[in-house]
Parts: structure tokens; sequence; C-alpha cells
């Protein structure tokens, strides 16, 4: 790991890691190394060693709690395996050749599970077009939140100049061969929706009519939990507040299908409600 040394102020690292039952099995606090100062240099390479005896077979889960001025320019495992969760910054670009001699000017290649694809750069070198399979978004302003929605699952990114955020709900990985995912959903953004009963994981592509997209999605509703009569349902947008835009939404249509009653269960439901009402 390395400190750019670009604001004031110390920058530590905690090291967590937590076990596939999201227990905490570790932590370590890793002090800064006395450059604090925007005027400093930017530190020389700092070898953090983490040793764990007797771990037991499964995932692990490593959290580097630290501010963007630490860069880790190597990590070394004797696991097979390395997959990061949710977002990547690559940094071997050009901006940062006054604080490191060993940068490496070459595009790098990303294995994406990510389905709704984030992007954002920090300086005018990190302007570019990122390559999403075959779809092409251009980045054109710095400290902006672009998005993609990949036509494909998974998806291999391929970012010309680096110096660029890659962020999502997902996983990334820097070769296919070393991906794996730990989960097979992971509901950790709804947690607080404690009445869930259904999760949408297909997208349908939205017709387009008159200039407003037009899409269906169908729901078995059998195990569904009705209160006085009612259902409910949630619209998710999250990134509108960062964009400060507005989704306009013209119709929302629903349509019930139930089968018809036989006469053994109209039987049944009569009898029940005289036995209620009287």
């Amino acid at each position: 790991m390395q400190d750019i040394n670009r604001q004031e102020g110390p920058d530590p690292l905690t090291i967590k890691i937590y076990n596939d039952q999201n227990m905490k099995i570790y932590e370590r606090e890793v002090e800064d190394d006395g450059y604090i100062s925007k005027y400093d240099p930017a530190s020389s390479k700092r070898k953090i060693e983490v040793k764990i005896d007797g771990l037991a077979e499964g995932v692990y889960r490593f959290v580097l709690d630290c501010d963007d001025e630490i860069f880790f320019r190597e990590i070394k495992t004797k696991q097979r395996y390395l997959t990061f969760i949710d977002r990547l910054y690559l940094v071997d670009n050009l901006e940062y050749e006054d604080g490191f001699v060993d940068l490496v000017y070459k595009p790098t290649a990303v294995y994406s599970t990510i389905p709704r694809l984030g992007f954002m750069t920090a300086h005018p070198e990190g302007l570019q077009e990122i390559g999403v399979n075959k779809e092409v978004i251009e980045i054109n302003e710095v400290k902006k939140n672009y998005y993609l929605t990949p036509k494909q699952i998974p998806s291999l990114i391929f970012v010309p100049e680096n110096d660029l955020k890659i962020f999502g709900r997902g996983l990334l990985a820097l070769d296919e061969r070393i991906y794996f995912n730990p989960e097979i959903y992971n509901l950790r953004d709804l947690s607080e929706l404690n009445g869930l009963d259904y999760l949408l994981t297909s997208y349908l592509t939205p017709k387009k009519s008159n200039g407003w997209k037009i899409n269906q999605v169908k729901f078995n509703l059998d195990k569904a939990k009705i209160v006085n009569r009612k259902l409910r349902f949630v619209i998710s947008a999250p990134e509108l507040n960062s964009q400060n835009d507005v989704l306009p939404i013209k119709q929302i249509s629903v349509i019930l299908e139930k089968k018809p009653l036989t006469w053994l269960e109209f039987f049944q439901k009569s009898l029940n409600y005289l036995k209620n009402k009287f």
C-alpha cells in the first residue's frame, strides 16, 4: 500500500475480516506513516501481512477501511479466487505519475456481474470511452456519475486509460479465471423492508411508444400477504438522488388473474362465511 498525500491529515487503515456467517474474525489498525501534509511526497511502499492460523474451509470477506488516498499496489494471496464487492478504482494513469514510479500505462479489462454499472473519474486524465461488451459509454465530465445497464451479464469492461471508479451492486474481478460468486442473492439493500416477499431478478428491455418506455412484469401472488384486501409494491430508483433527476410515470396498469373457484371451494368459502357471520 502507498499513501499519495494529496490532502491534509493522517490516513490510517483498518483491516477487518469476516467469515461466511458475517462474523468478524480479525481486525487490525495500521497507523499513518507520519506524512500527513498535502505538501508531503507520496509515501514509500508498505507491506502489510495478514496471517491467520487454523482457518476453516470457506469464503472470507476482507474490508480495507481507509480514505481514497491509500492505494493498494499489489495483493498477494495463495488463494485461487478473488473478487471485489460493489466497487473498484483503477489508478494506473498519468494523473499519478508525480507520486508513483511503477505505474503500468496499459488498458485494464474487468469482469463484472453487476446488472447496473456506474462509472466516475475525478480527473481530466480519466475522461475516456469505456467499452462494455459491444456497447460504449463516454465519460466526458469529471466527478459525475455515469450509468449503463449491460444487455448481457456477465459483462467485460474495457478501460483504456484507467483513473476510473467502477461501482454498482455486484461483483468484479480482474480476470474471469479468478472470479467466483460466494452468494446467490444478496438482500443487504433490502434489509429495512421486513415485509418483502418477492425479488425481481430479470430485466426485459422496454418497448418505446410515443416517447414513452413500456414494459411488463409478472408476479406469482399465491403466497403473497394480503392485509385488508390490499397489496403493496415498491418502485426503487436510487440513482435519481445523486443525479438530481426525476422519473416521470404516465400510467401503471395492474391486471389480477385468478382461476375460478371449484364447486367444493365455493361451498367451503360460503360455509366459513356463514359461520363467521352468525
